[in-house]
């Protein structure tokens, strides 16, 4: 009789102990990654190029809103995107230069506001491509870019041809105010009509399972009991 006993007690903790292992499995099957960006840790560049040897000019806007939601993934997390950019905002580094950017450059556009959002997004969780839908000089048209993720920073590279936005004759306005500095060895003064823009920022990996979900449902009907 005791040895029967012992044999049950073993079978039982041996079932209990494939029970809980089979738990672990499920929920581990059930861990989603969420992967999110804080706005307010968003870089955005531009670089304009400047004399027939393009020496690259970099500057940013200061009044940009960013809204984004978490994605299950980079593509997911980038097809939230929108944003609004005031272009009277322009910043180079340089007081003088910026003046004449918003006279010249931005005083020709026919709205001194763009706003975007994402259109499609190509790829994985390192690497891909999209398209930006752009309001922009009276345009409403789609913008290219492609995407890396490296060390948790996402990155956005495109370019903008400027002719393309109806901004040539804005270009070609700041190129004759701008122009002993846009001059280079050869006589010539230049700007370049793309601009590359670059856009930065990490992103925050956010690892839960079905269990984690279940517990935190549970603790707000607690607190609301």
């Amino acid at each position: 009789m005791k040895k029967l006993v012992i044999l049950f007690t073993a079978l039982l903790l041996f079932a209990c102990n494939n029970t809980q292992k089979e738990a672990q499995k499920e929920n581990a099957s059930e861990a989603t990654t969420t992967y999110s960006v804080d706005p307010a840790s968003v870089e955005f560049k531009w670089v304009a190029y400047k004399t027939s040897d393009k020496i690259a000019v970099p500057g940013t806007f200061d009044n940009i809103k960013i809204e984004v939601s978490e994605g299950r993934d980079i593509p997911a997390l980038l097809t939230s995107v929108s944003f609004t950019i005031d272009g009277t905002s322009i910043n180079s580094g340089n007081p003088e230069r910026d003046e004449k950017l918003r006279k010249f450059f931005v005083g020709n556009w026919t709205d001194s506001t763009i706003t975007g959002s994402t259109e499609t997004v190509t790829g994985d969780n390192e690497k891909g491509q999209g398209k930006f839908k752009l309001n922009w000089n009276g345009l409403n048209k789609t913008l290219d870019f492609n995407y890396t993720v490296n060390n948790d920073t996402l990155k956005i590279i495109s370019e903008i041809i400027m002719p393309d936005w109806n901004a040539g004759d804005a270009a070609k306005a700041l190129n004759t105010a701008c122009k002993d500095v846009h001059t280079g060895k050869d006589g010539k003064s230049v700007l370049w009509d793309n601009v590359m823009i670059e856009i930065k920022a990490p992103v925050k990996t956010t690892n839960s399972t079905m269990q984690d979900l279940k517990e935190g449902t549970e603790a707000v009907k607690t607190i609301m009991k």
